[in-house]
Formats: structure tokens, C-alpha cells, sequence
């Protein structure tokens, strides 16, 4: 396994890619480095993208699979996100950016969840307003509602 960042020279990057076989980048470097072929295209198999939900417009990790899909088809995606979107709309520019052909949704609920989850006890507690702030609320309430 190798880390591989901006600051390591591009050379010394090159011998990485030869040597290692699990590679832990920002999706920077990997766009630099199969600009550049560096990073030989034919020889990844698996790019892991945490925080997958970045993945719209022309951020990297997009430039990442463009590049890759340019130079091979004989990859795998997995693309995890805690968050996946706000909208349908942004969800659809996430699967078609990273070419994403199956999800698996998983819940606190889920049964393969569950067993790695800690039961949580809630308890609500309302602070009452101070003076200063409850003159605030009335005032701010009287400006939204008159106008």
C-alpha cells in the first residue's frame, strides 16, 4: 500500500505506481498522474470514492472516471456517500458522473447494520428564552409577519 500525495515528486509517483498495488490519493493526484500516464490506466481495477455526493460538474473525482473510462473499461466503482444528494436531480448527476449501474441502501434498520450499531437514548430538553433573545423572536416575528 502506498499514500500518494501532491507534495511526493512526479517521479517518485511513477515508481509508486509500479511497486504498490493499493493506493490511498486524492482524486487530484490521480488525474495528474493518468494525465500524465503515470498512473498506468490498465492496471486499476477497483477506485473507491468516499464522499461520493462531490461527484458533480467537473469536480475530480468525475475528471477520475472520465479519464480512467477513456483509457480502459475493466474497472470497478464503489462509490460510498452518508448524504447521496438533496434532490432526484443531483442523485441522477452522481450515478451518471461515476457510472454507477447498482446502489445498495443501507439504514440504521438495516439488518446488516444493526449489529454494528449502538441503541442511543434521546432526551429533549427546551431551554426557555432569555429576556434579550425573546425580545428579539417578537421582534423578528413582527418584520416577517407584517410584511
Amino acid at each position: 500500500m502506498a499514500e500518494l500525495t501532491g507534495s511526493t515528486a512526479a517521479k517518485q509517483r511513477q515508481e509508486v505506481w509500479r511497486g504498490k498495488r493499493v493506493f490511498f490519493l486524492t482524486p487530484q493526484v490521480m488525474v495528474n498522474d493518468l494525465s500524465r500516464d503515470t498512473c498506468p490506466a490498465q492496471q486499476v481495477k477497483c477506485v473507491v470514492i468516499d464522499e461520493a455526493h462531490k461527484a458533480l460538474g467537473n469536480h475530480a473525482y468525475c475528471q477520475v472516471i472520465r479519464q480512467l473510462w477513456s483509457q480502459t473499461k475493466q474497472f470497478r466503482i464503489l462509490a460510498l456517500s452518508a448524504t447521496p444528494g438533496g434532490d432526484t436531480k443531483s442523485v441522477q448527476c452522481v450515478i451518471s458522473n461515476l457510472l454507477i449501474s447498482h446502489i445498495e441502501l443501507r439504514s440504521e434498520e438495516s439488518p446488516d447494520i444493526q449489529a454494528h450499531s449502538h441503541q442511543r437514548s434521546v432526551d429533549k430538553i427546551v431551554v426557555p428564552l432569555g429576556e434579550a433573545l425573546s425580545a428579539y423572536q417578537t421582534r423578528y416575528i413582527q418584520v416577517c409577519f407584517i410584511a
